[in-house]
């Protein structure tokens, strides 16, 4: 995963939400529904640039642990392999 992506988690409770072009629907719904200020828990694959979102993981919050990506190992590595292939693509 180090090889071809670089994670990062943003804690909203703490900072800001990022100023990334790739991020401005999430920044939206962040901003549009006030109660995702209590928890708003995603993974978004951008390019490197930070300017495109390529994929998202859908919704991730705790009580989706048995349906989420990100909670399913098998399911989270073939979300990053189509991201991976993804950009892949575009850069083509």
């Amino acid at each position: 995963m180090n090889k071809d992506f670089v994670p990062l988690e943003i804690n909203l409770t703490e900072n800001k939400f990022p100023d990334l072009p790739g991020l401005v629907k999430w920044r939206w719904i962040f901003a549009l529904i006030p109660n995702l200020k209590n928890g708003f828990v995603t993974t978004v694959v951008l390019d490197p640039a930070g300017k495109t979102a390529i994929a998202d993981a859908g919704s991730s919050n705790i009580w989706e642990v048995s349906t989420a990506i990100n909670y399913n190992p098998d399911k989270f590595l073939a979300f990053l392999k189509e991201a991976n292939q993804r950009f892949k693509n575009q850069a083509h």
